[in-house]
């Protein structure tokens, strides 16, 4: 339709769409990144009258319930104000992308820490894999995509898989505020972090880690010795 008919029909076609099906946030949020996408690739004229009605748009789908929804119009906002250099605005949306981190984070793993105490390790480590993956692509840091497992395989009492986890752990302290760096919150304000807070952090893990009531499971092997108690 916008190749055959233009934009300005296919724009009225949406329209008339959103109108028929006006609680299905997806299609209302899939609808407006097409039509952002070629208001830019088209050259359209009378921008103005379609910055409101697409913002109006991904607004809507941001306050779907659910958070799937939300994620996408909240990035698909990010851009929109960054193209417009409305830094202001798109500070705002790089907010919600950050605090959603928190939010999902907090549900999936208590979520995960509910499967261990029902002994299901395999769902526990399908959530705790969620969690890797959201840390990943919201650019948390090697530290925080690697911590979700932790619980994983010290409630399997899986030796190696302790040992490999807890190494990843301790070689990236540094990382735990490599989302300062990231592209997605580059217009957000973060106090300055004091290099030496990450020292004291990484003693504290050690002093957890040879906690033999809870890592008892892990006496007698030589990499685990190695690493925990040769620092």
């Amino acid at each position: 339709m916008f190749s055959e008919e233009g934009y300005e029909k296919a724009y009225e076609w949406a329209l008339r769409l959103i109108k028929e099906y006006p609680n299905c946030n997806m299609l209302i949020w899939q609808t407006a990144v097409m039509l952002d996408a070629r208001r830019i690739t088209d050259k359209c004229t009378n921008q103005e009258k379609y910055y409101k009605q697409i913002n109006a748009w991904y607004e809507l789908a941001l306050h779907d319930e659910n958070e799937e929804i939300q994620h996408h119009a909240a990035d698909s906002l990010f851009g929109f104000y960054l193209r417009k250099k409305d830094y202001t605005k798109a500070e705002k949306y790089e907010n919600i992308i950050f605090s959603g981190f928190s939010t999902l984070n907090f549900v999936l793993s208590t979520m995960a820490g509910l499967a261990l105490r029902e002994n299901d390790i395999g769902y526990a480590r399908f959530l705790s894999g969620k969690v890797q993956a959201v840390a990943h692509t919201l650019e948390m840091g090697k530290y925080n995509e690697y911590s979700p497992m932790l619980d994983i395989v010290c409630a399997g009492k899986d030796v190696e898989g302790t040992y490999k986890v807890v190494k990843h752990l301790l070689d990236n302290v540094g990382t735990m505020y490599d989302f300062k760096k990231s592209g997605l919150y580059k217009h957000m304000k973060f106090r300055d972090i004091d290099e030496t807070i990450l020292d004291g952090v990484k003693e504290k893990l050690l002093e957890g880690f040879r906690n033999e009531e809870e890592f008892g499971y892990m006496a007698g092997y030589e990499p685990w010795e190695k690493l925990i108690f040769d620092r």
